[in-house]
This record gives C-alpha cells, sequence and structure tokens, in this order.
C-alpha cells in the first residue's frame, strides 16, 4: 500500500467536503461525499478498497465520507468481456489524445465523454484541489521522511546489537544486556561473536 498516496487522497476528501460547508449552512446541512480513486497504478492489492471516518476503536464515525479505491489495472486482468474492456481503457486514458484514441468506438458519446472530462478537468473548485506539481513535491518529501525514519530506526537497532556485541565480549550476563538494552533474551543468543 502506498500510504503516502492513500493520505493524499483523503486530504482531496476531506477538502471537497468541507467546500461545501459556508456560514449559511449547518453540519447537519452537509451532503454525503462519496470520493472514488480510479487508479491507474496500483496504490492497492485488492480490486477495491472502501473506508470511513473511524474512531480509535474502529467505529465508524459517520457516513457523510466514504472514499473508494478502484484498482483499474486489477479490473482490467480480471475481465474476460471484451466490450467490458474496452470501457476499462476509458478509465486507464492517461491523457486527452489516449482518451478520444479509447472513446472513438463510441461516436457522439465517446465526443461527449471526452468533453466533459475536459470540462471537470478546468472547473476551478476542482482543480483547486489537486495542483500537480505541488502534490508531487509534497509525495516527495513524505517518501523522503519515510525513508530517514526507516534508517535511523535501522541504525539505532544496528547500535543496539553492536553495543550488546560489545558486552557480551565483555562477558555481561544475558540478564543484564537485556535489561540495558531492551533486547530480548532470545535475540542476544542468536548475536555470534
Amino acid at each position: 500500500l502506498d500510504k503516502t498516496k492513500l493520505i493524499r487522497n483523503e486530504s482531496y476528501a476531506l477538502k471537497a467536503f468541507s467546500n461545501q460547508l459556508t456560514t449559511e449552512t449547518t453540519y447537519e446541512e452537509a451532503e454525503r461525499l462519496i470520493q472514488i480513486n480510479l487508479n491507474l497504478k496500483s496504490i492497492i492489492k485488492k480490486p477495491k478498497l472502501v473506508y470511513h471516518l473511524k474512531d480509535q476503536y474502529g467505529n465508524k464515525l459517520n457516513d457523510l465520507i466514504e472514499i473508494q479505491h478502484i484498482n483499474m489495472e486489477k479490473i482490467d486482468d480480471m475481465c474476460y468481456d471484451e466490450d467490458v474492456k474496452k470501457l476499462i481503457k476509458i478509465f486507464l486514458s492517461k491523457d486527452f489524445k489516449i482518451l478520444k484514441e479509447n472513446t472513438l468506438y463510441l461516436g457522439k458519446l465517446g465526443e461527449y465523454i471526452v468533453e466533459e472530462v475536459k470540462k471537470l478537468s478546468e472547473e476551478e473548485h476542482i482543480m483547486g484541489l489537486y495542483d500537480k506539481e505541488e502534490d508531487d513535491k509534497m509525495i516527495a518529501r513524505s517518501r523522503e521522511i519515510c525513508a530517514r525514519k526507516e534508517g535511523l530506526e535501522q541504525g539505532i537497532a544496528q547500535g543496539i546489537s553492536s553495543v550488546a556485541t560489545n558486552m557480551l565480549k565483555e562477558k555481561f550476563s544475558i540478564e543484564m544486556i537485556s535489561k540495558l538494552t531492551g533486547l530480548s533474551k532470545s535475540k542476544i543468543k542468536s548475536i555470534s561473536l
């Protein structure tokens, strides 16, 4: 699972939900938001993932926000119906040229689909939620921070293991090494000198 992209999509859903609220509306008047993410790249392993906001005990907080991730590549792989595969290709289109090619067989309906997608991609309140350059920077920063954190954790673990090795060489008891380093006795016993 690419957690960075999932968090990004959650932030878009929350922005879209909050954009419908004004000083003239109440929270009870908020309309349900269902965000459907048609993922071209596999950020999830299953064909579909659906989730809601939950508290720390796993209880669903409300039905107002639902986020769905559809793995279009997985759906395409699972599908054997050629007509449905043609429709899936529409969703797998990465730009307007490919979208136009993938909708040619639909005639006027295909032209309509292309025009509607163009309109949606130009709508200020939709595009205001997504800035590709800013998004790419945020994803890169998030991945860098995660990589640093993982590296730091690995460094700490290696340091503790090194200290335990030195303590064994100095004939400290396994119980004392475990107490001082936090390593389990079985882990200390597995360290070779």
